[in-house]
Parts: structure tokens; sequence; C-alpha cells
């Protein structure tokens, strides 16, 4: 009976002595320039090889609708497959489903419905997947694609610098819109101070010259 205490012990202990997988995570906000006032949250948790990358949409207008999103491997010694367990707002949905055109270069990708269906201010999506080859970690672009952002356009940001043309709010990661007419500034418009301003210049104008054409008379 000593000898299975001791046996049973040694096990024991084997198992308290064995490493314990701990999930690690990084989150990084990129922002649009400009009146268009987009920010999306990208986080990614891992426990070994395999990740979960979660989007939440901070800030967005009304009409925005996030829906694609993706991530790609930047280093040459991983690979991205298996991608799995897709929810969105920690749910199921069959209106989402993997791969989309909308990204490419992108080693896994999710897309929902099109036409606003995606999603708005304060949704989130997220999904699993391998990254053979890692040790725990390994150099990642990640990337979301709305529509309907600003004047019907769609709006693409990543969280690398050199992935779209224009530079993310505080130098973080980098957005462009789909289209190149499309502006991230809207045309400002008077406020009323500003109009009486002008309007009483104009009447002030106008009595200078009626003046003078009193006195030349």
């Amino acid at each position: 009976m000593l000898e299975r205490f001791m046996k049973s012990g040694a096990a024991a202990l084997a198992v308290c002595a064995a490493p314990m997988a701990v999930a690690h995570a990084t989150v990084t906000t990129v922002c649009s320039t400009g009146s268009a006032n987009v920010c999306v949250d990208f986080a990614l948790t891992n426990i070994g090889t395999t990740f979960t990358l979660q989007v939440s949409v901070t800030s967005a207008p009304g009409t925005a609708s996030l829906y694609q999103f993706g991530v790609a491997s930047n280093d040459a010694g991983v690979t991205l497959s298996n991608p799995g367990n897709l929810l969105v707002d920690g749910s199921s949905n069959g209106g989402w489903g993997f791969g989309c055109t909308g990204l490419p270069g992108l080693g896994e990708c999710a897309q929902g419905p099109t036409g606003g269906g995606g999603l708005h201010q304060g949704d989130f999506a997220s999904f699993t997947f391998t990254a053979n080859g890692s040790d725990g970690s390994f150099a990642n672009d990640l990337q979301v694609h709305l529509q309907d952002v600003l004047n019907g356009c769609s709006m693409k940001i990543g969280t690398g610098a050199g992935d779209f043309s224009t530079a993310g709010k505080n130098g973080v990661g980098s957005f462009n819109f789909d289209d190149a007419a499309c502006t991230t500034d809207t045309t400002s418009t008077p406020e009323p101070a500003s109009l009486w301003l002008v309007g009483t210049g104009l009447i002030g104008m106008a009595g200078a010259a009626v003046r003078r054409r009193t006195r030349v008379t």
C-alpha cells in the first residue's frame, strides 16, 4: 500500500510540475484620420500555436458596416491554417463564413453579409486559426474592410504602416478608401455667427455705395 501511495504521489507531483498553457494577448487600435472617425481594435491571443483574432468596431459612422477581417503571416517560417470557431458578438452566425477577395494576401479571412449586414459600432467578431511553425508568436498583419463609411465609399484598415496609402491616427497602422474620389473630410457648413458677420458686411458695403452715389448727385 505504501508503494502505491508513493507512486500516486509521484504522479501528482509530475502533473503539478507540468508546464501550464498560458494565453498571450496583444491589442492594437487603428483609427482613420479626418471626419470619418473610424476606429477598430485588433486583438490577437494565443495558447501555443492556436490563435484567436478578434476585431471590434469602437467608433464609426452609423452607416459603416465591417464585413471582412483577417490575418496574414509576415514570417517566412509560419503558415496559417485550420480557421474555425467563427463568432459574431459572441455567438455563431450563419451569415458569416471564411474566405474573402476584398482583402487579398491574407492567410485567413472571414466575411459577413454586405449591404449593411456586418459589424457596426459596438459589435465584434472573432475566429481561431493555427500558426504552423510558430513558437507562440509571429510577425503578422491584421486587416478589416468596411462598407459605406463615408459618401457611400468603402474603407480598408490595417495594423501595418505600409498596408494602405494613408497613415492612421498617431502614426498607428494605415487606411484608405476604395475609391480615390472619396475623402475623409466633409465640406464645412458656415455657422450662424459667421453668416451674420457676412450679412452685416454686405449691408455696410451697400450703405457706403449709397452714400457715395448721394454725394456724386
